[in-house]
């Protein structure tokens, strides 16, 4: 019967909307839970009359009903009969935080936006050129992160290290919470939007393991799918859409991403309404064009894009921002680094990727729900771009689940085993679920080792808060010597050491590429592959000393200890520091 209503649905001939089919498909999925729950509330009266009982209370019959909140005292009742799929999303989202919580602090970018974030508060502006290379080639500076630099810093003043752990973990369960309720605006089941935030989370993997702002942009886009599955049947998702893109522009230059996701959104609309109208309505193309120009559907979607457009231009560089965002992947020495490369099969994203794009096609293969245009533009648009970049799977991830989600409801719908409905719970049962709930809440945050570092006021070590991998004996043997000047640094360290040194070392190049020439570029790849030109290219740059990660550049270690040129000042198992003499 459900399969049949469904095919009854009158969306082909309905002008007014081809929502129509999903508004009732997504009821129907809701047919089996809402008979268990009529089920229950005749149990739960006829236990009542057996025991004496002549008739509910009137929160209890609220609840049995939908009724809403007479008094102050109904809350708790109220709140003792959420469902499962509630308190799954609380314990999810304290997992997630507990498990994110335990990363630690590796040397990226993470520290270059650090520094730029504590030369804006210092200087109380921003920097026309990059001010921690001065004296050497540099890009224009654009100011596309501006705000979550001083976000990141004075969350830095205020908790420390162990602040910036705590906000990784923060990010990250926004995201995933995020996620769930964008999915859950499309009709699906809590369970099953609980199981396509955590499937976003798994897929991002490789990319949330590191604090960096784009974790801003992650939110934003999750908040950006939300409004889309609202906004074809409402106009509030409008309203908030200005401010978060108007944050987004200056928080992370991927709110670019944000409006590609609205304009797929549109023309899949505009797509659809016109294929209803053209096969249910026998007019000719200047009507359908006036039927078309007075959908309300189209209007929302049609005016959310062009506010957030609008809302993007509010920063520093204006709508010019947006040509430069769309330009910047064109950067030359980005092409050089990993996260920017096409995504490759054997590595973990790309058995990701993989995976996500095969268990697309077994869903649509048995999904009895429709696909809908703007899903197909969606799909198209944001699995492509993964595929020619591996930092695309960050945006695959969250838009992924939010697609597939409803049509694995569907397919488990159809396919899945009816269960008999339970017997009617009661209260001190709802009370020892929330009771469990709430424990395993405290025991998250507790055993967060930024959070209870935090709470009980024992600052943890650096050294168990920073990655093996930091240059920290390194950063400590500079500050006690005073050492500062030009010098070559491999790029995942010179950020690092700028932060520690608080500018007084001048690294070649460091993790903000897009500031880097791709002349210099070139010569810093010189150093990196050990060419003979290496000692011609010290003294071009007029480099004071020479920093050489011994693991993964051990040929100019080695050729740094036999050139004449050179003064060993400081190595150890990890680095190794040299004075670089000046030529006679």
């Amino acid at each position: 019967m459900l399969w049949q209503a469904r095919a009854k649905t009158p969306w082909k001939t309905s002008p007014e909307g081809f929502r129509v089919e999903e508004r009732c498909f997504s009821k129907f999925l809701y047919i089996k839970e809402l008979q268990i729950s009529i089920i229950r509330s005749l149990n739960f009266e006829l236990l009542c009359m057996d025991k004496g009982m002549k008739v509910l209370s009137e929160a209890q019959e609220g609840e049995a009903v939908g009724g809403k909140i007479n008094s102050v005292e109904d809350v708790p009742v109220r709140l003792s009969r959420t469902g499962a799929g509630m308190q799954g999303l609380i314990i999810v989202l304290a997992v997630v935080f507990l498990l994110t919580s335990i990363h630690r602090l590796h040397p990226t970018d993470l520290w270059g936006h650090l520094n730029y974030g504590r030369w804006i508060v210092q200087h109380g502006g921003l920097p026309e050129a990059d001010p921690f290379r001065p004296g050497l080639p540099s890009e224009s500076f654009v100011a596309t992160w501006w705000l979550s630099q001083v976000i990141g810093y004075g969350w830095y003043r205020l908790f420390g290290l162990e602040g910036l752990v705590a906000g990784h973990a923060v990010l990250v369960t926004l995201m995933v919470g995020m996620l769930i309720g964008a999915t859950a605006a499309r009709g699906v089941p809590m369970g099953w939007s609980v199981t396509a935030g955590v499937t976003g989370c798994l897929l991002a993997i490789p990319i949330l393991g590191v604090i960096r702002p784009q974790l801003f942009g992650m939110v934003a886009f999750a908040a950006t799918l939300w409004a889309a599955a609202q906004m074809t049947e409402r106009w509030k998702p409008l309203f908030w859409l200005v401010p978060l893109f108007a944050l987004w522009a200056n928080l992370h230059g991927s709110f670019l991403v944000g409006l590609v996701a609205l304009a797929c959104h549109v023309v899949g609309v505009g797509w659809e309404r016109l294929w209803s109208l053209s096969s249910g309505q026998r007019a000719g193309w200047r009507q359908r064009f006036f039927w078309l120009l007075w959908d309300k559907a189209i209007w929302r979607t049609a005016a959310a894009l062009v506010l957030a457009i609008a809302a993007s231009c509010l920063n520093p560089e204006g709508p010019k921002l947006l040509a430069t965002v769309a330009a910047f992947s064109s950067h030359e020495p980005l092409r050089s680094i990993s996260e920017w490369r096409p995504m490759t099969v054997q590595s973990l994203s790309g058995l990701l990727m993989l995976s996500s794009v095969l268990a697309t096609g077994v869903l649509l293969r048995w999904s009895p729900r429709r696909v809908w245009a703007s899903e197909v533009l969606l799909g198209l648009v944001f699995g492509v771009g993964a595929f020619t970049a591996i930092r695309m799977l960050a945006w695959w991830a969250i838009v992924w689940p939010w697609l597939v989600a409803p049509h694995a409801a569907a397919v488990a719908l159809r396919y899945g085993k009816t269960h008999s409905p339970k017997h009617v719970v009661s209260d001190a049962y709802h009370g020892k679920r929330w009771a469990i709930t709430l424990a395993v809440v405290v025991l998250c945050l507790w055993w967060s080792p930024p959070v209870h570092s935090l709470l009980t006021g024992q600052p943890r070590p650096p050294e168990s808060i920073l990655s093996k991998d930091t240059p920290e004996p390194l950063a400590q043997f500079l500050l006690d010597r005073q050492i500062q000047g030009r010098m070559y640094a491999p790029m995942q360290w010179a950020d690092y050491l700028v932060w520690r040194t608080e500018g007084a070392v001048v690294p070649l190049v460091h993790c903000h590429v897009h500031l880097i020439p791709a002349p210099v570029w070139e010569d810093f790849l010189a150093f990196e592959q050990t060419r003979p030109i290496w000692p011609q290219l010290a003294d071009k740059y007029r480099l004071d000393y020479l920093i050489v990660h011994r693991r993964e550049n051990p040929l100019l270690a080695s050729a740094l200890q036999r050139h004449p040129r050179s003064e060993l000042l400081w190595e150890d198992s990890q680095a190794m520091l040299a004075r670089w003499k000046k030529a006679p």
